[in-house]
């Protein structure tokens, strides 16, 4: 027997957990308007999928960010960055600064700092280990650092509040 949904327990998920699936797909892609695509496929992605697999949805999380959700949106991210092209940093942005990594030091970098993921939720969501996502998280700290915050600035820019928020909880 399949559950059903009124249009509202679907408005309130995507409206709980889409600004988290947007953040993660604007900072990977750091273009709004491809972000915006990937966010809209990655929630159409997911009900399909949860759909197969449960004969329908049986309970839409409210409390927690559904891993599988990202699991989908890391999905939909990887494979519209395969057809832009990268673009040069040059500035503060820390959008700029993410497309400078690799992906998979990216990919951990906006779970863990922008979405606030711990190792093991991280390592569950990316497949990778929870030794690898340290690693990975430890690399790209570095290397926003050294990207980011040592390289040129112009005198009367500053940081995003997410460079900061991120940065400022791993204490770099």
């Amino acid at each position: 027997m399949t559950h059903v949904y009124a249009i509202q327990d679907f408005h309130e998920f995507y409206g709980r957990w889409s600004p988290s699936v947007l953040t993660y797909c604007q900072l990977f892609l750091g273009d709004r308007d491809v972000a915006e695509e990937a966010t809209a496929d990655t929630f159409f992605n997911y009900f399909s999928e949860v759909g197969k697999l449960f004969n329908g949805i049986k309970e839409l999380p409210l409390d927690r960010l559904p891993l599988s959700l990202l699991r989908t949106a890391i999905r939909e991210t990887r494979r519209r960055w395969s057809t832009l092209a990268p673009t040069a940093t040059g500035g503060v942005e820390l959008e700029d600064t993410l497309a400078d990594l690799p992906i998979t030091e990216r990919s951990v970098f906006i779970l863990r700092g922008a979405l606030q993921l711990d190792v093991e939720q991280t390592a569950a969501v990316t497949g990778f280990s929870k030794d690898d996502v340290q690693a990975l998280w430890v690399r790209a700290l570095l290397r926003v650092k050294e990207i980011w915050l040592d390289g040129p600035k112009d005198e009367g820019s500053s940081r995003s509040p997410i460079a900061d928020a991120c940065l400022r909880s791993e204490g770099v």
